[in-house]
């Protein structure tokens, strides 16, 4: 394993995309500072298969934050499904999205 795997990087325009190994340990601290009031969880039926999904609900269920998961992403998802995902997570006012996808080394 590379030195660059183990980075943890943001990137902030306005909202924060979090990447790398370990970035989900960060995600109770964010959540706490964003003050959210409701959590969505999106991401593809694969990660939910292979527990991905159930490991970052285990880890922030200490907030007792109601979180949602929206697992109907797939690898390229086009802008209906985008659409869609939208709508439902504007119907159920999530105020905070955390996206899980690509490829996921901290299992």
């Amino acid at each position: 394993m590379s030195i660059a795997q183990n980075i943890i990087q943001d990137f902030r325009m306005p909202t924060v995309f979090r990447v790398g190994v370990g970035a989900f340990t960060t995600l109770v601290k964010e959540i706490e500072e964003l003050g959210a009031k409701k959590v969505a969880i999106v991401s593809d039926k694969g990660l939910e298969k292979v527990g991905v999904v159930q490991k970052v609900l285990d880890h922030i269920k200490p907030l007792s934050v109601p979180t949602i998961t929206y697992t109907e992403i797939s690898g390229e998802p086009t802008f209906q499904l985008l659409k869609e995902a939208v709508l439902t997570l504007d119907a159920e006012k999530c105020d905070v999205i955390i996206g899980i996808g690509g490829e996921v080394h901290w299992m």
